[in-house]
């Protein structure tokens, strides 16, 4: 008897017809689970992005939230790093011309503590390391951080506290004082003070003992 014979016979057509259909069963089931490993697996695969997103997120903000407490500590006398080109549609660009201070440069706070700890915006008066020209009447030798330069007292700046890139140290207080002076010299503002204004601002100094 020939094998088209024997698969004509239908007896032995029930028990191909039997085993085929558990083959497939089995080959659905293994699809299936094919598709659960599958599922598992991208499931894990996002659950690891989303942990990693959320940590570098808790980072950011981490950052984020001690650059704002690092802003709100900034002191008068204090010298940080500063970015003065101007801010345009979220870019600084470069478009200060001429003698204006531009590109990153150190700069010291003169502004009172309460302004510094309270407002966004801080007054500081920016240092350079270029010494000629010297112009002595608004214009102080500095020696900070060990290294030769200038405080350029005429360019008294009001600026973002966004715009602090880093702190650098602290003015030595004589040299402080002088840009003080030069700063009241160059607005002419001790003509503008009173004389109980004077003698109070005096008083002040002697206090704090900013006057020896």
């Amino acid at each position: 008897m020939t094998k088209k014979q024997l698969k004509a016979m239908p007896g032995n057509h029930g028990i191909a017809t039997t085993e085929n259909r558990e083959v497939i069963q089995e080959l659905r089931e293994i699809k299936s689970d094919i598709r659960e490993v599958k599922k598992f697996l991208i499931i894990n695969k996002l659950a690891e992005k989303d942990k990693k997103r959320n940590k570098e997120i808790a980072e950011w903000d981490r950052i984020q939230e001690e650059d704002e407490k690092n802003l709100t500590k900034v002191r008068r006398g204090e010298v940080y790093l500063i970015r003065f080109d101007p801010l345009k549609k979220g870019k600084f660009k470069k478009v200060v011309k001429n003698t204006e201070i531009k590109d990153p440069h150190p700069a010291v706070a003169i502004s009172n503590d309460i302004q510094n700890q309270k407002n966004s915006r801080i007054t500081v008066v920016p240092l350079t390391h270029t010494l000629k020209p010297f112009y002595e009447s608004w214009e102080v030798y500095s020696n900070f951080n060990h290294q030769k330069g200038k405080v350029m007292c005429d360019q008294v700046k009001n600026i973002d506290k966004k715009r602090i890139i880093k702190h650098l140290g602290k003015l030595d207080p004589k040299t402080m004082k002088e840009v003080e002076s030069k700063i009241l010299d160059s607005l002419e503002l001790i003509k503008s003070l009173a004389n109980e204004q004077l003698l109070l601002e005096l008083a002040r100094r002697i206090k704090d003992k900013e006057i020896d």
